[in-house]
C-alpha cells in the first residue's frame, strides 16, 4: 500500500471506476459526492434503479469493471438474445449475432439494402435505436460519435451487441460493491480548485505530489465551480422515466415501440418501467396515455392507470452534437495534480455506462504516468 492518496470529486459512475482503478493498484482513496446519494445517472429509487439501462456485449470497461467489484454474475443476456420492436399490432426481431446482416435481410419489416436509409428504415429502426445510445435525435447527433461508436462495436466481435440487462438493481451490481472500503464524505460540494487545494464549504485539501485529485463531475456542475481553466458549457438532454407498480406479477419481456410516446419497455415481477428518452414534456396526463399504450403489449387490459412514479431527469447526458464533441477534454487537466474524467472527457464513445467507467480507468492510469 502507497502512502499516496487520490482524492475523488463526484460519486457517479466515473468517479467509482476511478476509485476502484486506484484502489486495485494500492492507493489510499478518498470520494466526496455533493448530494445524498451516491451513482449519479444510475441512483436507485425506492427498491428499483430510476430508469432501466441496457448494456452491451462491446462494453468491455464496464465488464472488466464488475469483475473487480465481484459483481459481474448479476448482469445477464437478455433471453432472446434479440432487439424486440413493434408498430402497432406489427412486431419484428432483430438478432444481437448478425444484426447488420439481418437487417439487410428484411428482418424489419418493410427494410432492405435498397431503401437502408428511407423513411420507413429510418423510423423503424435508425430513430429508436439512436435515441436509445444517444439521447440525442439522429440529424443533429454528432456523426463522428455515431461512426466512432459504430467502429468500437464492430471490433468487440460477433458479441458485441449482446443485450444485457441487471437482474436486481444496478447499485446492487455497480456502485455498493464499489463502495467497500473507501472513504466516502456525502453532502460535500467543491466550491472551487486549484493546483495546491480543492475547496469545499466545510474543509479544505491539500494538493502535492502524494495528494492529487480527480474531478468526476456532471458537466453542468462546473457552472458553479470556481476553476483555474475553462470547463466547456453544453446543452442537456432529459429522459423520462415512468415506473408503474402493479398488482400482480406481469411477464417479462423488453421491447421498444415505435410511433408512440413510449419508446423502452421493461416488465418485470409487479414492475413496469418505460423509458422515453430526449422527452421535455409537460406531465400532465403523460401516464395515463403511456399506460394505455403499452397495455397491449403486455397483454393487460386497459385498466385504470395504476399507481406509478414519474422520474425526470433534466440532465440525464449532454445534447452529444458537433458542439459538444469539439470541446471534449483530455483526462489531464492543465494543473499537475488534477485530472478529468466524466461525459467532458473523450472516450470515444457516447454518454453511457461504458463510457463513464472508462473515463474513470483512464484517470487512475494517468496519475501513475
Amino acid at each position: 500500500m502507497t502512502n499516496k492518496t487520490l482524492h475523488i470529486v463526484g460519486a457517479g459512475l466515473a468517479g467509482l471506476s476511478c476509485a476502484v482503478h486506484a484502489k486495485a493498484r494500492g492507493y489510499n482513496v478518498r470520494l466526496y459526492e455533493a448530494s445524498s446519494q451516491v451513482g449519479g445517472r444510475i441512483k436507485q429509487v425506492g427498491d428499483h434503479d430510476n430508469g432501466t439501462h441496457l448494456l452491451v456485449g462491446a462494453y468491455k470497461d464496464s465488464f472488466e469493471y464488475l469483475e473487480l467489484i465481484g459483481s459481474v454474475d448479476q448482469l445477464q443476456p437478455v433471453p432472446t438474445n434479440s432487439y424486440q420492436l413493434c408498430e402497432g399490432p406489427l412486431y419484428w426481431e432483430i438478432p444481437a449475432q448478425g444484426f447488420f446482416k439481418a437487417i439487410l435481410l428484411g428482418k424489419v419489416p418493410g427494410v432492405s439494402l435498397w431503401n437502408l436509409f428511407g423513411k420507413t428504415a429510418q423510423r423503424r429502426l435508425w430513430d429508436p435505436m439512436v435515441l436509445a445510445v444517444f439521447n440525442t435525435p439522429l440529424k443533429q447527433l454528432s456523426k463522428k460519435l455515431a461512426w466512432q461508436t459504430l467502429r468500437e462495436v464492430l471490433q468487440s466481435g460477433p458479441d458485441g451487441l449482446t443485450p444485457y440487462l441487471c437482474q436486481t438493481t444496478l447499485h446492487n451490481a455497480f456502485v455498493a460493491p464499489a463502495l467497500v472500503g473507501l472513504e466516502l464524505s456525502l453532502n460535500t460540494r467543491l466550491l472551487s480548485f486549484d493546483n495546491s487545494n480543492l475547496y469545499f464549504k466545510d474543509k479544505t485539501i491539500t494538493l502535492d505530489d502524494q495528494n492529487k485529485a480527480v474531478l468526476c463531475l456532471p458537466q453542468q456542475a462546473y457552472s458553479h465551480i470556481k476553476a483555474p481553466f475553462q470547463i466547456p458549457k453544453v446543452k442537456s438532454s432529459p429522459i423520462t422515466n415512468i415506473h408503474f407498480y402493479v398488482d400482480h406479477p406481469v411477464r417479462t419481456a423488453f421491447f421498444g415501440m415505435i410511433n408512440t410516446t413510449s419508446q423502452w419497455v421493461r416488465a418485470k415481477g409487479k414492475l413496469i418501467s418505460v423509458t422515453i428518452s430526449h422527452f421535455d414534456l409537460d406531465r400532465t396526463s403523460l401516464a395515463d396515455k403511456v399506460w394505455r399504450e403499452i397495455c397491449f403489449h403486455l397483454d393487460k387490459a386497459q385498466t385504470q392507470t395504476p399507481v406509478h412514479k414519474i422520474i425526470r431527469e433534466k440532465h440525464a447526458t449532454p445534447f452529444q452534437d458537433d458542439a459538444f464533441i469539439s470541446n471534449k477534454l483530455s483526462t489531464k487537466s492543465p494543473l499537475p495534480h488534477v485530472f478529468i474524467a466524466g461525459d467532458c472527457v473523450n472516450t470515444g464513445l457516447p454518454a453511457t455506462i461504458e463510457s463513464a467507467i472508462r473515463s474513470g480507468k483512464w484517470a487512475a492510469q494517468a496519475i501513475f504516468e
